[in-house]
């Protein structure tokens, strides 16, 4: 690349700066093709000072130079005429009120400086002596800053060699007719060139505006609305659109656009609908360009799409990172346009810009957010950075070292200033220190104790070390100051917890992974038998354990601990006297990040006494089991007299009234005959009735009271079996009954056989008296598993029912819902169903309404309670 950049020239690390600070300012690409690749342009870059940097092509062509020659090695005014012109291009340095305005070149700055790009003329001078003029504009350079950091100089580049000797008559030129037909097509060439020279002079100034508007923008869609817009005008578009691609190129949406006379086109858009060409170009990178989309496409290639939404012509540039298509802009005609190679230069130049602003923006927000990164971390490390410079005696350091020690940020105290935050133990020691650093370069690392300017007394770790200059001379000491006073309060913490570990009357010990002893408490060693100074760390725990045979798994207890991280039990330690030592232990596996044990820690209670106080419970509880032995006879003792009550009440209290029903049988027989006979039979069946009556309720009161004393047996029952032959034994009972049974099949439950039977007959001996009235008797059972896994069993009849508002006494002795004239019965038969459902763990209710049947519900349990 002829006469361009010379970043890698010898001439110096300055150099190369100034030049890197021209390449923001200028661009790249096609703009910086245009300008100084161009052979037809001379194109002069200088930094402030004049110096040249950039030589183009075409000033080679013009001024015999080569670049290398001229690039970092002259100053312009070398190469300009200072007979015809007074500038001098050090001045450019200044303001334009301190210019020479009566200078053509210096007022021409002047008004370049104030945006008056009018042109003015220079005589250069060829590299073999010859004198060129020519008209020539200067624009200054400027940084993101806004500052000048150089100048462009812009001139048609003569193509003939000018004459040696400035005095050579040009007239002589004009004898010869070659002459005149050179200086014919030289006037072409030249009025070409000064054209190119105007486009050229008005896209650098296009894309200078557009570095300004965006200069300052930091978001990337903004910055795309901007460029948008910008390029849009200056293009005269119909529209200019920026979008971005997803799903790998195959959608893509216009975040923002610029419109003139057309309607927007924001919104997501299949990219296949624009058919083959234009995927495939925008694939790979290229440039779409279409002057006319019905010409050069047909409907289905692209065409109709295009003409939807109102698109003649068109220029595409697309961004493809790493194989894939990102992001393009777009510039729209809604009739067909004849696009200039200019044109389509332009638009890929603020495209190239657009994405090199965007890339930059977003370098610089991750170099803030990187320097946030950093200032966090030195906050959350409370780490701050110093230095002093030894020949001017100036501190400087970071802002945390200010919060270290509660100074406004930005302070900037004399080192005299710093050592005074020490105590005096501390400031010695530092101030030796740094002066030892200082003299003989001697790093130093120590922790100070300090009193902040709040007077908050804090601990804080001071290092330095010395920075050279030439000579082995020191001529800066730097380092960094961290806040400690979090870890010396662990470090006092800790040793408290040291003190009341050696205070502790509980054997504590830490063991590496293979067991040997790292640390044992004044309470241990006692009880083992250790001195206090004896070094234990060569002995293993294993030698305070009983022989093998007779220990604990003392492995397995590791085990557990570095499984769970704790383990908990009993063991016992022998001392080297031999004495035996019961223990109560808590072991606590301290493990790495990546699982490794590092070592155990150990809690050991000596339970001595508390075995013997065990002991003493057992013989004590030995002596309460024989008292409740003792207490357990009388009790029998007692059940015996209470069964032979329940005989007297069966046997005694049945003679009487088996007697009294006998003599009213004899006496119904022997007034047979008299007046009154039917009254007296009427007063003696009464009679009758009431002893069966109190027979029933003292067999019923028998039973009851049976229940709570006899023993179950459970096994597997059978209930629908059981409820089939209780309702064939009502059927034979009582043949003239229309009565229908519904019996669920294979209703299985577990319990005491007997005990369950009474449950079936009751209940279903109610269901049949209390239907009796019905023409038709309806009676089912049957059973269902619920979803918490119990089975609720029900009777369920078509008889009397019962008023829900009496249900409380169902389950009573003696309660009774109806009266003995509407149907017989004890008033036991419900309670005795409720006791015995009780004893089998379950539970009984009843659903009912008068004359709508009566439902019983009864649970029971699986197993024995």
């Amino acid at each position: 690349m002829t006469g361009t950049w010379v970043a890698g020239n010898e001439s110096g690390a300055a150099d190369n700066e100034a030049l890197l600070r021209l390449q923001p300012a200028l661009g790249a690409g096609v703009l910086y093709k245009a300008l100084f690749e161009n052979p037809l342009l001379c194109c002069i870059a200088t930094d402030r000072q004049g110096l040249i940097l950039i030589f183009g092509a075409g000033a080679e062509h013009m001024l015999g130079y080569s670049a290398a020659s001229v690039v970092h090695q002259r100053l312009l005014t070398e190469i300009i005429d200072s007979q015809t012109s007074d500038v001098r291009v050090a001045s450019l340095n200044h303001e334009p009120s301190h210019l020479p305005l009566d200078n053509d070149f210096a007022a021409f700055v002047s008004g370049a400086l104030h945006g008056n790009g009018k042109p003015c003329t220079l005589t250069f001078v060829h590299k073999e002596g010859g004198r060129i003029a020519a008209a020539v504009s200067v624009t200054p350079l400027r940084d993101a800053q806004n500052n000048i950091v150089g100048y462009l100089l812009l001139s048609n580049a003569v193509s003939e060699r000018p004459a040696l000797a400035p005095e050579a008559p040009l007239a002589r030129h004009f004898e010869e007719p070659s002459m005149v037909s050179r200086l014919m097509r030289g006037l072409t060439a030249g009025r070409r060139t000064a054209q190119a020279l105007r486009e050229s002079e008005e896209h650098f100034r296009f894309l200078n505006d557009i570095n300004e508007a965006t200069r300052l923008l930091e978001d990337p869609v903004q910055v795309m609305a901007v460029m948008s817009r910008k390029l849009g005008e200056q293009l005269h578009a119909s529209r200019c659109a920026y979008a971005e691609v997803m799903n790998d190129g195959e959608q893509f949406t216009i975040l923002h656009d610029y419109t003139d006379g057309c309607a927007s086109t924001v919104g997501s858009y299949q990219l296949s609908l624009f058919g083959e060409k234009a995927v495939t170009r925008l694939s790979i990178g290229q440039t779409l360009i279409i002057r006319n989309v019905d010409a050069e496409l047909s409907p289905d290639n692209g065409a109709d799409m295009f003409n939807a939404i109102g698109i003649k012509a068109i220029i595409t540039c697309p961004l493809v990172k790493n194989g894939s298509l990102r992001a393009m802009m777009a510039v729209h005609q809604t009739t067909p346009r004849d696009w200039t190679p200019v044109e389509v230069a332009l638009v890929q130049e603020v495209v190239e810009r657009c994405w090199a602003t965007i890339e930059r923006g977003t370098a610089e927000k991750k170099l803030r957010e990187s320097e946030a990164l950093l200032h966090m971390a030195g906050r959350t490390a409370r780490l701050g950075g110093w230095a002093v410079d030894l020949q001017d005696a100036r501190v400087t350091w970071s802002d945390q070292v200010c919060v270290i020690l509660d100074l406004p940020p930005g302070s900037r105290p004399q080192a005299e200033h710093f050592f005074n935050f020490c105590v005096p133990q501390s400031r010695l020691r530092v101030q030796e220190a740094f002066d030892t650093c200082a003299r003989q370069g001697t790093p130093f690392d120590l922790e100070l104790e300090m009193i902040t300017s709040n007077g908050r007394r804090i601990w804080a770790r001071c290092t330095g070390e010395a920075q050279h200059g030439g000579a082995e001379v020191v001529t800066k000491v730097h380092g960094a100051l961290q806040d400690i006073t979090e870890r010396k309060e662990s470090e006092a913490a800790r040793d408290r917890l040291a003190v009341i570990l050696e205070s502790t009357t509980d054997l504590v010990s830490i063991s590496d992974p293979a067991g040997h002893i790292l640390y044992l408490n004044r309470a241990g060693r006692h009880a083992l038998g250790v001195g206090l100074q004896e070094d234990l760390t060569q002995t293993l725990i294993t030698n305070f354990l009983p022989p093998l045979p007779q220990r604990a798994d003392a492995p397995g207890r590791v085990s557990v601990a570095i499984r769970d991280g704790v383990w908990s039990g009993e063991a016992t330690l022998r001392s080297r006297l031999g004495r035996e030592i019961p223990v109560s232990q808590v072991v606590l596996a301290h493990t790495a990040s990546n699982g490794t044990l590092e070592y155990l820690s150990t809690i050991m209670r000596d339970i001595s006494e508390r075995n013997q106080a065990q002991k003493e419970i057992l013989r004590l509880n030995a002596e309460l089991e024989e008292r409740v032995l003792h207490r357990t006879a009388q009790l029998q003792a007692a059940n015996r007299e209470l069964e032979a009550f329940s005989y007297s009440v069966s046997h005694d209290l049945r003679t009487p009234l088996s007697t009294i029903d006998g003599f009213s049988s004899l006496l119904s027989k022997s007034i047979h005959e008299d007046a009154d006979k039917e009254r007296n039979k009427h007063y003696l069946t009464r009679i009758r009735a009431g002893v069966v009556q109190m027979g029933e309720l003292i067999d019923a009161l028998l039973s009851l009271a049976q229940l709570s004393r006899t023993g179950m047996q459970w096994n597997s029952v059978n209930l629908s079996a059981m409820a089939a032959r209780l309702a064939s034994g009502y059927r034979e009972r009582a043949p003239e009954r229309q009565a229908h049974f519904d019996i669920q099949p294979d209703l299985q439950a577990r319990g005491d056989e007997r005990l369950l039977l009474q449950v079936l007959d009751n209940l279903l001996g109610n269901a049949w008296k209390f239907s009796a009235r019905q023409p038709q008797t309806l009676i089912s059972f049957g059973g269902q598993t619920q979803e918490a896994g119990e089975t609720v069993f029900w009777v369920r009849d078509n008889g009397a029912g019962f008023d829900m508002a009496y249900s409380e006494k169902l389950f009573g002795a003696f309660q009774r819902l109806h009266t003995a004239n509407d149907f017989s019965g004890t008033g036991i038969g419900l309670a005795t169903v409720h006791r015995i459902v009780t004893r089998h763990g379950g539970r009984i209710w009843a659903e009912s309404a008068p004359d709508q049947g009566a439902t019983f519900y009864f649970t029971l349990t699986q197993s024995p309670a």
